[in-house]
């Protein structure tokens, strides 16, 4: 039983004694659920919110005629379309699974806003984006901080300065309706 034991602990002792913990990835296992659970709830969520951000935009590319809000609509579009690819690539480096369709709350905020005209539509639509892209900041915030993967932090922070700048045109918007 001792010559058993012996390997394992030379094995564990030298991982614990490099400068860094090796990730699962390197161990060649998948990343545990337990070690990232706030790093799949990040990814979670944030594709859930950038998938609302992108439909509700889409939507109203379709119909708001306020060349502001269309050029907005335009950008959460672009920018969240370009920023899900991003993410779907961490996120399969990472060995997550990401939601590919709405959840049903997610579907609620569109649903809500689709039968919508006007201005109606025009407020409910800004007024979303800034609740979206507040979850968005507040989401990105938790993962810089709680965070188990570097990597993954990154992403975050990057999202959280994405988030932030589109929060903040949105609030302007919002200002002037």
């Amino acid at each position: 039983m001792f010559k058993q034991t012996v390997p394992i602990l030379i094995v564990l002792g030298s991982i614990a004694g490099c400068g860094s913990s090796p990730t699962m990835s390197q161990l060649g296992g998948k990343s545990s659920p337990d070690i990232m659970k706030v790093d799949n709830a990040f990814f979670k969520n944030i594709t859930e919110t950038n998938l609302v951000e992108v439909q509700s935009s889409q939507l109203a590319l379709a119909q708001t005629q306020d060349t502001s809000l269309r050029a907005y609509a335009q950008q959460m579009v672009s920018e969240h379309t370009a920023a899900n690819s991003k993410i779907a690539a961490l996120a399969a480096q990472k060995h997550v699974d990401l939601p590919t369709e709405l959840g049903p709350d997610q579907q609620k905020m569109i649903d809500n806003l689709k039968p919508k005209t006007g201005l109606d539509f025009n407020k409910a639509y800004i007024d979303l984006q800034v609740t979206l892209h507040q979850h968005a900041v507040d989401v990105a915030s938790d993962e810089v901080v709680n965070g188990s993967d570097p990597e993954v932090r990154t992403l975050a922070s990057n999202v959280q300065d994405s988030a932030n700048r589109h929060l903040r045109l949105a609030q302007d918007l919002q200002g002037t309706r």
